[in-house]
Formats: structure tokens, sequence, C-alpha cells
């Protein structure tokens, strides 16, 4: 049973790399943006600080209001 419990906890942990994958891989500037609810973005935040995701720096973040016709506060990619 607790094999069952690692491999749940496991799968997750890899829930937000995927969706950050999925949503980055949706944009035609290859960035996943801020759009999502604050605590997936702490949850970002929180992987960036650990370098399993990257954030964009500040001149790429400055490019992509253009593509996403909105300001954008963060933007992440594996």
């Amino acid at each position: 049973m607790r094999g069952r419990k690692t491999i749940a906890a496991d799968d997750k942990a890899l829930d937000l790399p995927r969706t950050v994958e999925a949503r980055r891989c949706g944009a035609e500037h290859g960035w996943a943006v801020d759009a999502v609810p604050a605590p997936v973005s702490q949850r970002v935040l929180n992987l960036a600080d650990r370098g399993f995701i990257e954030l964009a720096d500040r001149e790429e973040r400055a490019a992509l209001p253009a593509w996403e016709g909105r300001p954008i506060r963060w933007s992440a990619r594996l």
C-alpha cells in the first residue's frame, strides 16, 4: 500500500510541470504565462526557486505583453 501512495504522490508532484509544459507548447511565444490561479502561481515560483522550472528574465517578460495583449507578471518553461 505504501508504494501506491508514493507513486500517487509522485504523479501529483508532476502535475504542475506537465501543466506548465502543456501551456508552453500551446503558446506561440513558447512560455507558460501567469494566467493561472494564485496558488498555482506560488507553486510555479517555488519550483523555479528549486531549479525545476525556468522563469523568463526581465527582457523576455517585457516582450510577452505584445503576444498576450495584457501585462505579464511571470512566465515559465521547463
